[in-house]
């Protein structure tokens, strides 16, 4: 299939550290520094201009093509398929046209171009990690208290493969107040024990903190134990063909005429993870990255400044 080429480009991309890292280090700092559209918009050019740069190191051979600047409908165009690219922090509406003066025809709108539509946090904060008999009820390590820890809070670091997970390491904060996880595995301790699996496959690793038991309750630990994992849906990358986009019935608001219905874009969602159209996305190193803005000025001003460093090298 064809579209199954443009998710492959995008999974091999994501499992590479130096690409997913700091991907997902800029989905906190521009999502706490910029407006959310603003945010969303410059999400997408992000991963726009990182893909390329894959794209130019690793497959060479493959070419991003973007659309003259003002052009509908399309963000990027991979092996002959022109894409819309859709950000999103959680599941939403979709415009297809941001046109208010347009309305379709009956409510109707067909997409002239498939979609990949990226979502960062899991829907829904509490999922369940059925393991050795249990069941858990976990929840991301950075949507839960970006990363701090509760006393007596077990934090689990697994591994996935397809639809199974493997804990790798189970710790927990056995101090009296609640503390950053950095103070409890620190990410170098983390990369020197999986060093090999991120990379080789740098988005199988997440972590997930567990909801505190009642008192008279013990866990053992879990570490080696394999398990499954269900949220309603995992954070990732999406890719909804396009004739699955075909006279959808939308709804408006003051901005567009053609928002598609959270319970449709669900529908698609689950339609891309069965036919694995889909591309996991964990957001455990938001936790460790530094919240801070991008610095969009001092990478203009290293360029600057590199033309003067080339004149005295002449």
């Amino acid at each position: 299939m064809s579209e199954s080429r443009v998710v492959d480009a995008i999974e091999s991309m994501l499992s590479k550290p130096d690409f997913l890292f700091p991907f997902i280090a800029a989905q906190r700092q521009y999502r706490d520094h910029y407006y959310g559209l603003t945010a969303a918009a410059l999400l997408e050019y992000y991963f726009i201009d990182m893909l390329s740069y894959y794209l130019s190191v690793h497959e060479s051979g493959k070419k991003l093509e973007t659309p003259s600047h003002g052009q509908r409908e399309w963000d990027y165009e991979l092996d002959g398929i022109q894409v819309s690219h859709k950000v999103g922090e959680k599941i939403s509406q979709i415009s297809g046209l941001w046109d208010a003066t347009w309305t379709p025809k009956d409510g109707l709108y067909s997409f002239s171009n498939p979609i990949v539509y990226s979502i960062v946090n899991y829907t829904n904060l509490w999922g369940t990690l059925e393991i050795v008999g249990l069941k858990l009820n976990i929840a991301s390590l950075s949507q839960c208290n970006r990363g701090l820890v509760d006393p007596g809070q077990r934090v689990l670091l697994v591994g996935r493969s397809n639809k199974e997970w493997e804990v790798l390491k189970d710790i927990v904060n056995t101090g009296g107040e609640k503390t950053h996880i950095s103070n409890l595995l620190s990410f170098k301790d983390i990369w020197q024990s999986n060093s090999r699996t991120f990379n080789e496959q740098a988005n199988s690793i997440e972590m997930f903190v567990v909801k505190k038991l009642k008192e008279n309750e013990n866990l053992p630990n879990l570490r080696g134990s394999k398990g499954s994992i269900d949220f309603k849906f995992l954070p990732g990358l999406y890719f909804f063909r396009k004739e699955q986009l075909q006279n959808i019935k939308v709804t408006k608001n003051n901005r567009s005429n053609v928002l598609v219905p959270t319970d449709i874009v669900k529908e698609k969602m689950h339609s891309a993870f069965n036919d694995e159209l889909f591309v996991y996305m964990p957001s455990w190193f938001s936790a460790y990255s530094v919240s801070r803005p991008p610095d969009l000025y001092l990478s203009q001003k290293k360029s600057y400044d590199d033309l003067f460093k080339s004149e005295l090298h002449r």
